[in-house]
């Protein structure tokens, strides 16, 4: 346990799992909520899980807080051994607000989520937290912008292109805009880089497969290099992408056929 400020921070225990449910459904409505069983699973599996939960309480011993985290997910897959880390839940009890206890809570995930191996932590957030999160040495981008990148590839990659050999395929990873969080912040916790990473302007979210593959498909394009060191499917499918104009596309598929010369004539 870790006092800051006057507040004991620690990893959440079963015994706390009905206070963090009961608390993160009020705030975040029965939908975003953790329920009990969630929570339970998460405190109890946290370290195969590569997951963070977090509660800080007064010196007597009330709840004043949680935090939550886990693995950053493919569609419904977890990548537990990607890059990136998502802080998914943050929330102090009202009367305990601007007291220190929320940065206790985030200074503890960020601690353990580098603990545990993870090279980038991730969060969703509103406006009105733009600020709080940068003066703790988080980088925030624009309303509505959110990151596409593409990790190195891992061996649950193999769900998306089954019929491939190992290493030809892995996804174009992104976190979805949110209406209510339209601000992405981030921060570095170890050494580990993408392949890849694009900011993906700001647009309706019914487009956000086509905006992505056109951020992505236009930094193939500027840095012939990426042609070489993304798996080929994922750049061919990424050029198909409908909105991708016929020059970027092109150019492209050159980057492609000379990647091909180069490892033809590599010994």
């Amino acid at each position: 346990m870790t006092s800051f400020s006057g507040w004991r921070v620690r990893a959440a225990g079963p015994d706390d799992a009905v206070e963090i449910s009961e608390f993160s459904r009020q705030t975040f409505g029965d939908h975003d909520g953790a329920s009990v069983e969630t929570v339970a699973h998460q405190v109890a599996t946290w370290r195969n899980t590569r997951s963070a939960a977090i509660v800080v309480r007064d010196d007597a011993g009330a709840f004043a807080g949680y935090a939550m985290a886990h693995p950053n997910r493919a569609g419904d897959v977890w990548r537990l051994d990607g890059q990136v880390a998502v802080l998914t839940h943050i929330a102090v009890v009202p009367g305990m607000r601007a007291t220190g206890a929320g940065s206790a809570l985030l200074e503890r995930s960020v601690k353990t989520l580098r603990l545990l191996g993870w090279d980038h932590a991730m969060a969703q957030i509103p406006e009105q937290l733009v600020e709080w999160y940068r003066n703790r040495g988080w980088a925030v981008f624009g309303s509505g912008e959110t990151l596409a990148w593409v990790e190195p590839w891992i061996a649950s990659d193999k769900k998306w292109a089954p019929d491939r050999a190992a290493g030809e395929f892995s996804p174009l990873l992104s976190i979805i805009p949110r209406e209510d969080y339209r601000y992405l912040a981030t921060i570095e916790l170890g050494s580990g880089r993408p392949l890849m990473e694009v900011v993906v302007p700001s647009g309706p979210s019914h487009d956000l497969d086509s905006r992505l593959g056109l951020a992505a498909a236009m930094e193939i394009a500027q840095n012939p290099a990426l042609a070489r060191t993304l798996p080929r499917a994922l750049v061919e499918e990424i050029a198909a992408t409908p909105t991708v104009p016929a020059s970027i596309r092109r150019a492209i598929r050159t980057q492609l056929r000379e990647a091909s010369v180069q490892n033809m004539r590599r010994p």
